[in-house]
């Protein structure tokens, strides 16, 4: 999407009424769109509301009729649906093993996963009536690398990472671009209570503002399939993917139902990132 087309657009943005949700929710107001809120949050979600003039809906993402519902919210009120920032997630800690919690597990699957999967859903007859529209995950640096400190988090992730790169080829000749960001540690209240544990150990921690400038460069650059790492003290770019025989590359290109030449998820060979030596997401 181009930059000019934010102003006048809709945009649906789920776990918006706080972090990072709120930041791009606050960002594409201030760039001219008219934004819905969605999140269970309902204090914090209609005050983020009430403060950039916009609406919000009461949502449950683990729930398919809430995402149906938060577009229809979007469509009946603004007449259409043009963005959708599929934001809402959890972290669930090192409870596998002795530890292990299987309500813990489920709750972080239905929000970090479910969520996208019904997000991306819901939204998908609106974005396409509207000519064009743009679906942006927040997946992680988490779903690209191991995480051991939260796996179940990490295994989320990793499957919001495949939907993108899947739906993004099976999407684009529809008009509808679904495309991934992911940052690592951002300084949000997911993290408050480890902040300081994440620093000590050299683990970058990346302010609200930068995640958000990562978001509307995803948004306006991306490619459908491209997922966009965000990591401190480098620059913002889409993650290549493993390259696989030709033979693989078209039947899959084919069961997608993308002509079999796009291949819109492959990026280009001067998009990948350039290597640190170390995998600590931003260790200086």
């Amino acid at each position: 999407m181009e930059a000019a087309r934010i102003r006048g657009s809709v945009a649906l943005v789920t776990g918006g009424a706080q972090g990072l949700g709120e930041g791009i929710a606050v960002d594409l107001a201030k760039r001219g769109a008219k934004v819905v809120i969605a999140d269970v949050n309902e204090e914090k979600g209609e005050a983020v509301a009430r403060r950039i003039g916009g609406l919000f809906v009461h949502c449950d993402v683990s729930k398919f009729p809430d995402n149906q519902a938060a577009v229809q919210t979007a469509v009946d009120n603004y007449g259409g649906l043009h963005i959708v920032a599929l934001n809402a997630g959890v972290a669930m800690g090192n409870r596998m093993g002795e530890n292990f919690d299987p309500d813990a597990w489920a709750r972080t699957r239905a929000i970090n996963l479910d969520g996208v999967v019904y997000g991306a859903n819901a939204a998908y007859p609106a974005l396409r009536a509207s000519g064009r529209g743009e679906i942006i995950a927040t997946a992680s640096v988490a779903g690209l690398y191991p995480v051991p400190s939260d796996p179940a988090y990490a295994a989320t992730k990793h499957a919001v990472v495949g939907l993108v790169r899947a739906l993004g080829a099976r999407w684009a000749d529809k008009g509808v671009h679904v495309k991934g960001l992911c940052p690592s540690f951002a300084d949000t209240e997911m993290i408050a209570g480890i902040r300081d544990k994440l620093i000590d150990q050299g683990f970058g921690v990346l302010p609200v503002e930068s995640v958000v400038d990562a978001f509307m460069t995803t948004l306006t650059r991306g490619q459908p399939g491209q997922c966009w790492s965000v990591v401190q003290g480098e620059r913002v770019q889409p993650v290549p993917l493993l390259e696989l025989p030709d033979s693989l590359q078209g039947g899959r290109t084919q069961s997608s139902g993308s002509a079999t030449g796009s291949r819109p998820w492959r990026n280009s060979p001067s998009a990948a990132p350039r290597r640190t030596g170390n995998r600590r997401f931003g260790r200086r």
